[in-house]
């Protein structure tokens, strides 16, 4: 027997237990299996002195996500130490350097990115599905999620980021106010906010499938509705910003090659999902993140962008196989033969898709550059043609078409045929980015141009709210929620209450309910 080997392993051993890096890792990793063993419900019993409707809705239930992505924080952290120990801070720098203007060049020439003027539009579809949403399957086949299990707890944990975000993202809803104000009404807001509205519905039952299914915390959903809810109005437009631009890159890396698509959701089961939401994104992202970025101040966007770029490549590298191993599916599910189909996945994921997101944020966010029109049309023509068209077409039905708001501009509307046509454009801009504050004892066309934004204003909340309730009526009908659960959701018109705040929308949701002049004929006479 060699017993130098056994005692040099034996001092290894012992100097890594001795690391006081090491100690802290095992400790949350210990601390995290506790408390994913004990689960949400015994969590509740134990320690909820508030007694909610269930325990995922019970303050214990952000519990296991603190402490999950304290784990998955310390690993990353750990890597990246060693890395720099193992080859140099200088020579760690300078890769990172370099392949980061890699990874800048190449979204630059994928999306055109250059100074240019506002976006031309593209047309917006709303799609829901043939029967309803309620009725279709967003329980995940097992065998199905094999090739890509660690990427796919990535998809689960971005769904629970999404179901309330899809509902922050009505703060910036590009130019549905102008819309309001044309001949068809509130209902000429249905395209976007339809859209963000069915993408949370959506979100919010695959997420409920992930965590009965899987056993995924519960308490992620209710983490990231409380600070999107109750971070200052900036911080939740920075990450509405860096979101909805994330899927115009993300969208143009998988629509170019089908085969991507596949291997980073491979399950045939719930693939439809994903090419559906995706679908509508690339459709109406250019329109968000205009009205996002026109109202958030430069340095949020410059505090904010390191932040969430740390945060997304903390979703791809280390939280997604920390929550598969805590779920119990790494063991279970986690056949040999696709241990290496995974691990590129895996890789693929935090060594491009993060990178590309955080550098393309970097080039709209930071230097205010846009893509292309051609590269925004392309993106849809692409999606469409090589993942909409072959996974789910024939599942959904086009429920409404709203057009680019160029085009709504080129219109007359009956609400700015009284204003010069030199002015209508100031006023539109106005109206689409809320810069003009209500003034209630001015004279003249400033005090017409604020009782068209209050106008403006209250129409859009008007229909915003009976999204909201068609909604909640659409969840009840599902049999899988009862009202307790659809307002810890958000889906719910206390929800809206914040979000109107939030957006700087202060209408009364009693007053949304009186019926409001189609025309411009009443503010005129004023």
């Amino acid at each position: 027997m060699d017993f130098d080997a056994v005692d040099s392993w034996a001092k290894a051993a012992w100097s890594w237990m001795t690391d006081k890096d090491c100690q802290v890792g095992f400790s949350l990793s210990l601390l995290c299996l506790i408390l994913s063993v004990l689960g949400d419900g015994v969590l509740y019993k134990l320690l909820s002195p508030v007694k909610a409707a269930s325990p995922e809705l019970a303050p214990t239930a952000v519990l296991r996500p603190i402490a999950n992505l304290t784990l998955s924080s310390w690993l990353m952290y750990y890597a990246i130490k060693q890395t720099v120990l193992s080859f140099g801070s200088f020579a760690v720098c300078a890769g990172a350097f370099m392949y980061a203007a890699a990874i800048t060049l190449f979204s630059m020439w994928l999306l055109e990115y250059a100074y240019r003027g506002p976006s031309k539009g593209i047309t917006i579809n709303v799609r829901e599905p043939q029967a309803s949403f309620g009725k279709k399957n967003y329980s995940q086949s097992k065998s199905g999620i094999a090739p890509a299990l660690f990427i796919n707890f990535a998809w689960i944990h971005l769904s629970a980021l999404l179901v309330p975000f899809e509902l922050c993202i009505h703060i910036v809803m590009g130019n549905d106010h102008d819309r309001s104000l044309g001949e068809d009404g509130p209902e000429a807001c249905e395209g976007m906010m339809a859209q963000e509205m069915n993408h949370g519905k959506a979100q919010l039952l695959y997420s409920r499938a992930a965590e009965k299914d899987f056993g995924f915390p519960a308490g992620y959903r209710k983490l990231y509705k409380w600070i999107l809810m109750n971070a200052p109005s900036q911080v939740t437009l920075a990450i509405v910003c860096y979101l909805e631009n994330g899927f115009v890159i993300f969208t143009a890396l998988l629509s170019s090659k089908a085969w991507l698509f596949k291997a980073l959701f491979p399950d045939k089961e719930t693939d439809w999902l994903w090419a559906w939401h995706l679908m509508e994104e690339s459709e109406h992202c250019w329109d968000s993140v205009e009205d996002a970025l026109g109202r958030t101040q430069v340095l949020v966007l410059w505090a904010m962008w390191p932040l969430l770029s740390a945060y997304f490549l903390l979703f791809f590298f280390s939280n997604c196989v920390v929550e598969s191993l805590l779920c119990g599916q790494l063991i279970r599910q986690l056949n040999p033969l696709a241990l290496i189909p995974n691990i590129c996945v895996w890789v693929f994921g935090f060594a491009v898709l993060a990178p590309s997101i955080a550098l393309s944020n970097f080039l709209r966010l930071i230097l205010h550059m846009k893509p292309s029109d051609d590269a925004y049309n392309r993106n849809v023509k692409n999606w469409r043609t090589n993942i909409y068209l072959n996974i789910c077409d024939d599942q959904f039905k086009t429920t409404h078409v709203q057009l680019p708001h160029k085009e709504l501009v080129d219109r007359e509307s009956k609400s700015m045929s009284h204003f010069p046509k030199s002015k209508r454009g100031s006023i539109r801009n106005s109206l689409a980015f809320r810069a003009v504050p209500f003034v209630k004892n001015n004279t003249g066309e400033d005090m017409i141009l604020n009782k068209l934004q209050e106008k403006a204003v209250k129409r859009v909340s008007s229909f915003r709210l009976s999204l909201y309730e068609k909604t909640e009526q659409d969840l009840a009908a599902s049999g899988l929620f009862t009202p307790s659960d659809i307002d810890d959701a958000g889906f719910s018109r206390k929800s809206l209450r914040m979000l109107s705040v939030i957006g700087q929308e202060l209408p009364s949701l009693e007053s949304l309910s009186e019926k409001d002049g189609s025309d411009g004929e009443k503010i005129k006479s004023t």
